[in-house]
């Protein structure tokens, strides 16, 4: 600057500093008539603000054998690691003394790194690799604590809802028409939402008080194996008219069928999949 220089404002950041020089030189003009005023310079301390964590959202949904995810904005947090620890809220236990386990959910996220930002979103991701329980006995809230080194751990309750695949079957073609003793042949196709990784064994069951050699009726067989992706799924299957010889006239019985899909599905009355899935097939018996 010359005497006849605007005056300047200068404001440095000395945050994360341990050494503070003030010099002066001629600028390399010589030092004629040089001087040097510090004008009022001083240090302040900005106010620190207190580190907090926001989530996206209080609720989560996960499927079966899937991940959710929860976006957790970090504030204020200083650089390093943070832990993320789930636990199962036992004020939330409609049936406190019962000993019920919670949801087998497991949370994959256990730490995330922090830049020091002033703010920085970071992903939890949850998975829900087993079946759920009753909802009506195991409640599915939770609580999500999050602790880094020099901040005071924070608590979060999160109500985390596991839902089961949805699953489809049909039998293509569902409707078989046929005389005493043919073998006609169908198709089970099951659809799963969201899709497996990969596709799984497909197996079947009949509801109670009927059976796959059902006398007078029909013989279901599977002419495997099951092939497709992990979207849809498909096991050839045959069907054998075993009709009564004695009845004069046309038949036509229909049935829904439970359908198993590899270990995922745990028989027709799954206490977490319920009847899911089914495929009706109708069959018509020529005399």
């Amino acid at each position: 600057m010359t005497g006849a220089s605007a005056t300047q404002h200068i404001d440095v950041g000395i945050g994360n500093k341990s050494d503070l020089r003030f010099v002066v030189t001629d600028a390399g003009n010589n030092s004629f008539y040089d001087h040097a005023d510090w004008a009022g310079a001083a240090i302040t301390c900005a106010t620190q603000a207190t580190p907090s964590v926001t989530l996206d959202k209080s609720s989560l949904d996960v499927y079966h054998l899937h991940t959710g995810t929860l976006h957790a904005t970090f504030h204020n947090y200083p650089k390093g690691p943070a832990q993320l620890a789930l636990a199962f809220d036992p004020s939330a236990d409609p049936y406190p003394y019962s000993g019920h386990t919670p949801f087998p959910l497991v949370l994959q996220t256990v730490q995330v790194d922090l830049s020091g930002a002033a703010s920085e979103t970071k992903d939890i991701v949850i998975a829900a690799p087993e079946p759920g329980g009753n909802p009506g006995i195991n409640s599915p809230k939770f609580l999500l604590t999050i602790n880094a080194s020099g901040t005071a751990t924070q608590t979060f309750p999160v109500t985390l809802n596991e839902l089961p695949i949805n699953f489809k079957a049909r039998f293509e073609p569902e409707n078989l028409i046929g005389r005493q003793g043919d073998t006609v042949n169908t198709v089970l196709v099951v659809t799963a939402d969201p899709p497996l990784d990969s596709a799984q064994p497909l197996g079947m069951q009949l509801p109670p008080g009927f059976d796959f050699n059902y006398p007078g009726f029909f013989i279901l067989k599977s002419a495997g194996p099951t092939t497709g992706t992990g979207s849809e799924m498909r096991l050839p299957v045959t069907v054998t008219f075993d009709f009564n010889p004695e009845q004069p006239s046309a038949h036509v019985v229909s049935t829904y069928i439970g359908i198993g899909v590899g270990n995922i599905t745990t028989g027709y009355r799954s206490p977490f999949y319920g009847p899911n899935p089914l495929a009706r097939l109708m069959l018509t018996f020529n005399p």
